[in-house]
């Protein structure tokens, strides 16, 4: 698990041990997500003397395995919560990924205030979401700076190198919800291509983001050109990208 999510569980334990139900039906859930074995929902359930462990039992002995149930383990804790009968799980669910987005909102906006270079903020972004150079990437930073389209067409702006650092930047720094929201509106992204971005950003926001560009990508210059108002609607932390944004457009 990501030490930005085993902090969440850490700053919301006292709540999650006064308010989680680790009922049968959750550690069922939770055993056919692959995050507990029948063993150890064995050992959650019963003592060795065949005894139903108290409830409070069963809650500790949930939080104690999660840490260690990889990375994804977060998100399928949330969403089997979410999934319970139990109101008291759904509203942890709720609980516990609007800490992650606030992590990340406040994180991100931090970046975003001082150029992306923030020492005391990289690593936090880089456990939640890891960057890894794309092919769309490595094909930018490969590529002649007098790069131009097919067989001598226009040039497509989300191939040419000048803009491969502002892909890894975006990469990084796009908040999904608001970057996809923002997409739908200017229709630089199908409403077909909405449930794949949804499911991207369950694995990283990082998956979310570079999917989200592989999709804008797909409309060439039009679409870079629609790109600025999409970042313009994000706020003034992306101003500043933005107007790279139109004055590499307009070099091109």
């Amino acid at each position: 698990m990501d030490a930005c999510h085993i902090e969440i569980l850490r700053t919301l334990h006292v709540e999650l041990r006064k308010s989680l139900s680790a009922d049968a039906d959750l550690l069922a859930d939770l055993y056919s997500k692959g995050i507990l074995s029948s063993d150890e929902v064995d050992k959650i359930s019963l003592t060795d003397a065949g005894i139903q462990h108290r409830p409070q039992q069963r809650v500790d002995a949930v939080l104690a395995l999660l840490p260690s149930r990889g990375k994804t383990a977060f998100h399928v804790f949330c969403d089997a919560l979410y999934d319970s009968k139990l109101l008291c799980n759904k509203e942890l669910s709720v609980r516990l990924k609007s800490a992650e987005t606030e992590l990340l909102r406040t994180a991100s906006v931090t970046a975003l205030q001082d150029g992306g270079n923030t020492p005391s903020v990289a690593p936090v972004l880089s456990s939640v979401h890891p960057v890894q150079p794309s092919d769309r990437m490595q094909r930018c930073a490969a590529a002649p700076p007098d790069s131009s389209g097919p067989a001598g067409g226009p040039v497509n702006p989300w191939e040419h190198p000048e803009f491969a650092p502002m892909y890894a930047w975006l990469i990084k720094y796009l908040y999904p919800s608001d970057a996809r929201n923002s997409c739908l509106k200017h229709n630089v992204i199908t409403w077909s291509a909405l449930s794949e971005l949804q499911t991207k950003e369950r694995i990283s926001q990082t998956a979310h983001n570079e999917f989200l560009l592989q999709q804008v990508a797909v409309g060439g210059r039009e679409s870079f050109r629609k790109f600025a108002d999409v970042l313009e609607d994000m706020g003034p932390n992306y101003e500043m990208k933005r107007r790279e944004l139109v004055q590499l457009e307009g070099r091109l």
